[in-house]
């Protein structure tokens, strides 16, 4: 804004372009990094059904039908050197793992969980580039929650 010499108040539009397109540039790019991630989930989806989950439609599936087990967010997220997965597991969970992914749906890490109970798995950044990474916990064939995790450099 401006004050013009007859003292009226005015906006200077043709200065306000520039403050206008870097700011549609930066929505535009968060939009991208969503469009990024809800399209690496589908695709981690897709290697889970591939590999033994028993149903694409066991992400939506409640926790009572996946026989109460919980998945947490790693901490710290980001991470650069190790993060740490809390996870629970009844006693009534035959078979577990804890499987990584890049966000083209590849299956890169895959943990066999044996204790049950509450218990976490460290997994260590320099087994991995740095990125943008999708986990999920398989109990029984059925895949429970996917969450994302960040590795810096």
């Amino acid at each position: 804004m401006y004050e013009s010499p007859d003292g009226m108040l005015a906006v200077d539009y043709v200065g306000l372009i520039p403050v206008l397109i870097q700011s549609i540039q930066e929505l535009k790019s968060q939009i991208d990094m969503l469009t990024i991630s809800e399209s690496a989930v589908m695709s981690v989806k897709q290697a889970i059904k591939s590999s033994g989950g028993s149903s694409i439609n066991d992400f939506d599936t409640s926790l009572e039908e996946v026989k109460n087990v919980t998945l947490e967010q790693n901490a710290p997220n980001p991470f650069s050197n190790n993060t740490e997965i809390k996870y629970s597991l009844p006693q009534t969970v035959n078979t577990a793992y804890l499987c990584v992914y890049d966000l083209q749906g590849r299956q890169l890490k895959q943990i066999t969980l044996s204790k049950r109970g509450n218990n976490s798995e460290i997994i260590t950044g320099s087994e991995f580039t740095p990125g943008i990474y999708l986990y999920t916990i398989i109990a029984d064939g059925q895949s429970v929650d996917v969450k994302k995790m960040i590795l810096t450099e």
